[in-house]
């Protein structure tokens, strides 16, 4: 198999590594609660596990383990945080099946609950400091462009913008689907609806935004200006909002566009997020027996626009005029599920 995309799968955020909360983070939450119980009720792991190990046999077998552990104070002990400490599949507990947890550290997220109002905090905060979702996505939070705001990146910014709320609760709040990460979407639909469209409409028109930024780009300056970019997209046919567009993504604020500022949405992994417009598009016109939901959405090879259209832009008319795309009913949250390894998997592994 492709071992790339293997580590793809496990490592969600893009941070380097692979942690217990994007393996399974139900089992990831079970745990830091049965780390926090035992470091408040016990010096370490191993008067934990004598306590537990009531007729002192050196082994804890899964029955003994649920009683004496709810005995002891821990109802919530289950099915899942034994065979998650049994990383051997022994069918029994000993003393150093609980010892990584002396030195596990949990992130805090883990431990807290999902806070509505504080991810309205947030999300106030970031539009006052960026007047936009988009800019405040695109200058604070994915800086990297990968589309993907991982639990450090949030509290980094968050941090920078003196943010003294509840960051967890609202890191819980945003991250609806437990996934390890943030995207646009869950910061501002709209905003994303707003890319997905372009970037599609890219791939489809030029084979990417990075030809397409080569047409747009006719003096070859490496960069755009906000007219030259409205101009462009009404020739080529973009029919959503240019100026909007233009404006959320001219991070430096200099009224130009950079190969970089735009050329970045080549790299981002869109292919779920325009299924997802397409099958909204489809439903809300009525065509629901034609849905086609595929994971697959392959660049169309590169088309050359005709030289006639190119040239057509120096002399272009400007026009206040711009075509905005009806707003859509809604947007379909994303339902994939990755079907985690689960804690038994990341233990084998002798972590952390």
């Amino acid at each position: 198999g492709d071992a790339k995309l293997l580590w793809l799968a496990f490592d969600k955020d893009d941070s380097g590594s692979a942690t217990i909360d994007e393996l399974d983070f139900a089992a990831a939450r079970l745990l830091a609660q049965f780390k926090v119980w035992i470091s408040a009720n016990f010096p370490n792991s191993a008067a934990a596990f004598a306590a537990i190990d009531k007729d002192s046999t050196k082994q804890v077998k899964l029955d003994d383990f649920l009683q004496n552990c709810a005995s002891l104070g821990f109802p919530t002990a289950s099915k899942l945080l034994f065979h998650g400490l049994d990383k051997h599949a022994k069918k029994h507990l000993v003393e150093e099946d609980l010892a990584f947890l002396d030195r596990w550290r949990p992130l805090p997220f883990l431990l807290a609950e999902p806070n509505p109002e504080a991810a309205a905090e947030v999300k106030e905060l970031l539009l006052r400091r960026h007047n936009s979702f988009l800019t405040a996505w695109r200058s604070a939070l994915d800086k990297d462009g990968s589309n993907r705001c991982n639990w450090f990146e949030f509290h980094c910014a968050l941090t920078k913008l003196g943010y003294k709320g509840d960051m967890p609760g609202a890191w819980r709040a945003l991250d609806e689907d437990m996934s390890g990460y943030i995207t646009l979407r869950e910061i501002d639909p709209a905003s994303n609806e707003v890319l997905c469209n372009f970037r599609q409409w890219a791939d489809d028109a030029f084979g990417g935004v990075h030809p397409a930024f080569a047409a747009f780009d006719i003096d070859g300056s490496n960069e755009i200006s906000r007219t030259e970019f409205r101009q462009a997209c009404r020739i080529f046919g973009f029919k959503g909002n240019a100026l909007r567009l233009f404006d959320s993504l001219d991070v430096s604020g200099n009224g130009s566009l950079s190969g970089a500022e735009l050329t970045f949405l080549d790299t981002w992994e869109l292919a779920e997020e325009m299924t997802l417009d397409k099958m909204v598009r489809e439903v809300s016109n009525g065509h629901r027996n034609s849905v086609n939901i595929s994971a697959s959405a392959a660049p169309k090879d590169f088309k050359e626009p005709p030289s006639e259209r190119r040239a057509s832009l120096g002399s272009a008319l400007s026009s206040d005029d711009e075509t905005s795309e009806d707003p859509l009913a809604q947007l379909i949250r994303d339902s994939r599920k990755v079907v985690p390894p689960g804690l038994a998997a990341w233990q084998s592994r002798a972590n952390p």
